[in-house]
């Protein structure tokens, strides 16, 4: 994550220097993320079992987006994101791991609000819906009630920051949060960096 953040900052000075003299906030957009994602409520979980699992709930996300301007401010977006893994191990009888990997296609309405810099900082707001497709992974007989995978549509939201260093291109960091989409009914919490490109 420290990697991640001075990339942003390194980015971000470079932008400064570079920045067209238009901002373009019209039309559509593609982005590319990557980040943390934390499935906390998993471990909360594990640790309820008895006796309790091992856990680690962080890990590497991904996503990839795709977004339509409505308005100067405000846009309809769709996000792809592969939110990492938690990983539970138990090793009293019965023994074995499970992988718990949630799979969200999001439809957000986002809204982008210059506040200083001429309009190229910007406050970030999206409130939206989540398709989930969690898969189940295990060794073992661990948690042997488990399914394979699960899905349903949940609430999402999110916040953040906007970088428009460019006239056709931008940066984003980002934080995000999934209703029910883990093990038993656990949150997700998700904070990225994206690159967009405007067209």
């Amino acid at each position: 994550m420290k990697a991640l953040l001075t990339g942003f900052a390194l980015l971000l000075f470079a932008s400064t220097a570079t920045a067209a003299d238009g901002v373009s906030r019209g039309g559509w957009y593609i982005g590319i993320g990557g980040g943390q994602s934390s499935l906390r409520d998993s471990c909360t979980f594990a640790a309820s079992l008895s006796p309790p699992a091992v856990c680690d709930d962080e890990s590497v996300a991904a996503k990839i987006l795709l977004g339509k301007h409505l308005y100067k401010y405000a846009s309809l977006e769709l996000s792809y994101i592969d939110a990492g893994e938690a990983k539970l191990a138990q090793t009293a009888a019965p023994t074995g791991t499970l992988e718990v990997n949630p799979r969200l296609l999001t439809l957000y309405l986002n809204f982008d609000l210059p506040i200083a810099v001429g309009g190229r900082l910007g406050l970030i707001g999206k409130l939206g819906m989540t398709y989930y497709d969690t898969k189940y992974n295990r060794t073992g007989s661990f948690l042997i009630g488990v399914p394979d995978s699960d899905d349903g549509i949940t609430s999402a939201l999110g916040a953040g920051v906007s970088w428009r260093g460019w006239k056709h291109a931008s940066l984003r960091a980002e934080w995000e949060h999934f209703n029910d989409v883990s093990i038993d009914n656990g949150d997700v919490d998700l904070a990225t960096i994206s690159l967009l490109f405007h067209f």
